[in-house]
């Protein structure tokens, strides 16, 4: 018995918030030195955009990867352990649960970022006709996500490498990307 005035659940809960600290901290430090690179939801956070490739489930499920799964068990461990001493067992997991899912769900919204933006680069997955005469597709280098875009001026072929040179709204305007050009 590590603390012999707790209970067995609670100095085993104690052990798990200790294991759970340090892969958090771990994490962070392998976060911040460069080792772990994190990759993003690409999402928009603009509600009326038809270019969302967002869902609750993905963003759910994406949440509970390795940074998610470690914020969950650093967070109900860690105050399952200090609700544990204030109120009985069930009341302080199903509150300490509740902090933890909602952590990891935190940890991921702030993680979220644009489709696209100005100056990003792309390749033509399907035409994109002239202007005003239709959309096309177009995938993003920088993320691999897939926009509806629309054509500054002529035709553009799939395969071509393009610019988004204007947002409107939720409407991407691309043109051939050239090199040297922004």
């Amino acid at each position: 018995m590590l603390f012999p005035n707790l209970t067995v659940f609670q100095n085993v809960l104690f052990l798990i918030a200790c294991v759970g600290i340090f892969l958090l901290i771990t994490y962070i430090i392998l976060v911040c030195s460069g080792y772990i690179v994190n990759h993003k939801l690409i999402t928009s956070d603009d509600i009326d955009n038809d270019n969302e490739n967002f869902d609750v489930k993905t963003f759910i499920l994406n949440a509970f990867t390795i940074k998610g799964s470690i914020f969950f068990l650093a967070v109900f461990t860690v105050c399952g352990f200090i609700l544990s001493l204030f109120l009985t067992l069930w009341l302080a997991l199903v509150i300490a649960g509740v902090l933890g899912i909602a952590t990891a769900l935190l940890s991921q919204f702030f993680e979220r970022e644009h489709l696209a933006a100005t100056n990003d680069l792309g390749i033509v997955n399907q035409r994109v006709p002239a202007k005003n005469q239709g959309t096309g597709k177009v995938i993003l280098l920088k993320s691999g996500a897939e926009i509806i875009a629309e054509s500054e001026g002529n035709a553009i072929k799939k395969g071509r490498l393009v610019i988004i040179c204007e947002k409107n709204g939720n409407k991407n305007i691309v043109k051939k990307y050239k090199k040297g050009s922004k």
